[in-house]
């Protein structure tokens, strides 16, 4: 039997429910006893250890992050009808920087890094933190409040409209397609037609949006990052209309969902376990290591794809030139072989530098950014409610396997 026959007859479901609300426990078998794992019925293989993981994030050439062609031949399966509300949703997903290799995705870092310098972020402090009063004191007049829908999601994004330059009236039809999109990927691999209808239906009112709006700054320009996307004087930087609302699209999803789901899942685990909150009451200079740490406990992206250019070996297993591969960040984050006691939120960990912005040429653009808005929110938070608890004692995650997003977070306020 070879290496791939002997792979078929294992079955680890990455799509299960059980796994997804829990994975942990999950990554600890595919680490233990399938680190190389082919999933037969999705054809794509899975590493989880984080030797495997980062190995593969230093290999763009190999592991390449152009997956719309075999997003596309999963969607020769779908009707006819269908096809309308794939392409309008494919354009928005698979020809992002997310999910494009060079020389395409060279011209799309070289013109978004412009937005996220060091002295770029350094000015948006002062933005975040008085969104940060903003909410919370809305927050202090209800007493009991779902901490995601009331402060981790209205946060990052309200950040990243102010980047961006988003008025105030579209945000909401903007967050609807950055909520939905999430789901395309899933959606077409399971071949749920209605679910691609739905999120082409949020697609086609924000482009509506995004196209008003990139036209406005290229006839009167502001400070905004539109702006200077629109009106960007370097060749090698300069994209068209339509990619600037495609690369604008996904910003708005990258800053915000995953900084809403590390949010969530901070504020989820330091309640959880009161002792850690109060250590960062009584000792407030370790804030700084604990958000290290709380990303690489938490992981809110699991899993990226990449797809391979040529034949690979690991540990005598040859991954062939061809086929997907799942890279596991949550899985690789929680390895006993990269940390120790990975299971143990400790906010005094030694390096606890991790894997949950990704590793190398595609390595979050935004990484800085989301690293202030959780120390500020975390700072705030401290300081206004220190006796915050925790108003439940279930967490039900949304059913997307390659991200950690709760759906809720009931809080008390004044404990």
């Amino acid at each position: 039997m070879d290496t791939n026959q002997q792979q078929l007859s294992v079955n680890l479901d990455p799509f299960s429910l059980s796994n997804i609300q829990e994975p942990y426990p999950y990554f600890t078998r595919l680490r233990k006893h399938h680190p190389v794992y082919w999933r037969a019925e999705n054809q794509f293989w899975m590493l989880s250890r984080y030797k495997d993981v980062k190995a593969a994030l230093q290999l763009p050439a190999l592991f390449r992050s152009g997956t719309g062609p075999e997003i596309l031949r999963r969607a020769e399966a779908l009707p006819a009808t269908t096809a309308n509300a794939f392409n309008v949703c494919y354009k928005f997903w698979f020809t992002t920087i997310l999910a494009t290799d060079p020389p395409q995705h060279t011209t799309q870092r070289i013109a978004i890094t412009k937005a996220f310098t060091a002295d770029v972020i350094a000015d948006m402090r002062k933005a975040i933190e008085n969104r940060v009063v903003q909410l919370l004191d809305a927050i202090e007049e209800e007493g009991e409040i779902d901490f995601v829908r009331s402060f981790a999601h209205p946060l990052p994004s309200g950040v990243i409209f102010d980047i961006l330059g988003i008025p105030e009236e579209s945000h909401d039809t903007i967050r609807q397609m950055s909520m939905w999109l999430t789901r395309f990927p899933g959606a077409v691999l399971h071949g749920d037609q209605q679910m691609i209808e739905n999120i082409a239906e949020r697609v086609r009112a924000a482009e509506l949006v995004l196209k008003s709006i990139i036209a406005l700054r290229r006839k009167s320009p502001s400070k905004d990052l539109i702006s200077r996307l629109v009106n960007e004087p370097d060749p090698e930087a300069r994209m068209s209309p339509d990619e600037i609302m495609v690369q604008v699209s996904f910003l708005l999803f990258a800053g915000h969902e995953t900084t809403t789901n590390l949010l969530s899942g901070a504020m989820r685990h330091l309640l959880q376990q009161r002792s850690l909150w109060v250590e960062l009451l009584d000792t407030p200079e370790l804030l700084g290591n604990a958000v290290n740490e709380l990303l690489r406990f938490v992981s809110p992206v699991l899993w990226v794809t990449r797809l391979l250019s040529g034949d690979h070996d690991i540990d005598g297993i040859v991954l062939k030139s061809g086929t997907r591969v799942q890279l596991g960040l949550g899985a690789a984050n929680h390895d006993p072989e990269q940390y120790s006691s990975p299971e143990t939120l400790h906010l005094r960990r030694e390096n606890p530098s991790s894997l949950a912005f990704g590793y190398g040429p595609h390595y979050c653009i935004g990484a800085s950014l989301a690293k202030l808005e959780i120390q500020i929110s975390l700072a705030s938070l401290l300081q206004r409610f220190p006796n915050i608890e925790l108003n439940t004692t279930t967490f039900d995650y949304q059913p997307a396997y390659w991200m950690r997003s709760l759906k809720s977070l009931p809080v008390r306020i004044d404990g």
